[in-house]
């Protein structure tokens, strides 16, 4: 009974020991456990701001690309129609600019797997119907006016992609940003040179305003 006496207080002794162990390596465990959860948080939420990328890149492509060919569209119709030499002289300026700006796109989005509408929608379409029937001084202000409207969207779609995260399409936007702030100066000009024949059309001062603001 003595020597149990005497045993019973080191048998305490080691059974604490190994518990301490024991909670410790729980604890340390536990600590492993946490980050990897973060982690795996930190990957998905990382994986979805990729998809929305992605997304983003995708639509500006697309809808910069439609915006492209309408603008061709519509100035090959202003080498027929265009009632000035001044304003024919001008569409063939810009349809170089946007034939160079549409084949570098098709290039960028070649290179990303992406493929480029082909054809107009029909809203569009109708639209380049409905100028077809224009003549003279009708058909240059419509034809300007419509230049204009689309090269505003283009500007505000290079606008947003700069802000896509660095990269390939990102970087493009920034390239063609001054080419076409320096195409939609001369289409201003060439906008109020054919209003000064009907006094009565409303001036560019508005359209001056939207690109001190858009730059």
């Amino acid at each position: 009974m003595n020597q149990l006496k005497n045993i019973l207080p080191g048998l305490i002794s080691l059974l604490t020991i190994v518990g301490c162990g024991q909670s410790g390596k729980e604890n340390e465990m536990g600590t492993t456990t946490l980050p990897a959860d973060t982690n795996l948080g930190q990957a998905k939420r990382q994986t979805i701001g990729d998809k929305k990328s992605v997304a983003a890149e995708q639509i500006f492509l697309e809808e910069t690309g439609r915006i492209l060919l309408l603008e061709l569209e519509l100035s090959n119709v202003s080498l027929q129609r265009a009632s000035r030499p001044e304003l024919k002289a001008y569409t063939e300026k810009m349809m170089g600019s946007t034939r160079k700006f549409h084949e570098q796109l098709q290039q960028l989005a070649t290179s990303l797997s992406y493929q480029l509408p082909g054809a107009l929608p029909s809203r569009s379409q109708l639209q380049v119907d409905e100028i077809k029937k224009l003549e003279g001084q009708g058909f240059d202000l419509e034809y300007i006016k419509s230049i204009l409207e689309l090269q505003h969207k283009t500007l505000d779609n290079l606008h947003g992609a700069i802000q896509f995260k660095k990269g390939p399409v990102q970087e493009f936007a920034s390239h063609q940003l001054e080419g076409v702030n320096k195409m939609l100066d001369e289409t201003v000009i060439i906008d109020s040179l054919i209003k000064k024949v009907n006094p009565d059309q409303p001036g560019d001062d508005l359209l001056r305003i939207d690109r001190k603001h858009i730059k």
